[in-house]
């Protein structure tokens, strides 16, 4: 298990601007379409292989329905407990020196990032979050592939705005600094 190198803390600032709740319907409602896709397929493949041997496809497309009607109700419980899981694992944290990010149920994962590294603070969203109007903040470092990890996602548009404005603000003191 995944010890966090940086301790939580009570007025960490996860707590005090929150992820939006419709993250986590956002999440549920991605994995459950990319399982009904799995699930039709591997039950499509499943009565075909066990009614090989038919010539009335009936009891084929029962089969497929029922079977995925079962697993998608099964990923739907999975997925919802996951995802609850993940969303209050996730912590982030706009500290005065550097942004800790730390997420995960089965891979956890946490970075910390200083402020002289960020190149670039933008917000966006994809087709979902327009739909469920929720947006992530990204920090672009020199790093490669540092969008994909460093950003915090699922907030609403005041709490994103809030956060940009608080890691620029901490950017160009460390620029100050510098």
């Amino acid at each position: 298990m995944l010890m966090p190198v940086y301790e939580e803390r009570e007025k960490a600032t996860c707590y005090l601007v929150p992820l939006s709740k419709r993250k986590l319907i956002k999440k549920t409602l991605a994995g459950v379409f990319q399982w009904i896709l799995i699930i039709i397929a591997l039950s499509f493949l499943w009565s075909m292989w066990s009614n090989f041997n038919l010539q009335d496809f009936t009891p084929i497309i029962n089969s497929v329905f029922v079977l995925s009607f079962v697993l998608t109700a099964i990923a739907i419980t999975v997925l919802l407990a996951y995802n609850y899981l993940y969303d209050k694992r996730y912590y982030y944290d706009i500290r005065m020196n550097e942004i800790i990010i730390r997420k995960g149920v089965i891979m956890k994962t946490e970075l910390s990032v200083t402020y002289d590294k960020v190149e670039e603070v933008y917000i966006d969203q994809d087709l979902f979050d327009k739909v469920l109007g929720i947006y992530d903040v990204h920090l672009m470092t020199a790093a490669e592939h540092s969008q994909d990890f460093a950003h915090i996602d699922g907030l609403d548009e005041n709490g994103a705005q809030k956060i940009k404005e608080m890691i620029l603000s901490n950017v160009r003191n460390a620029a100050i600094k510098g």
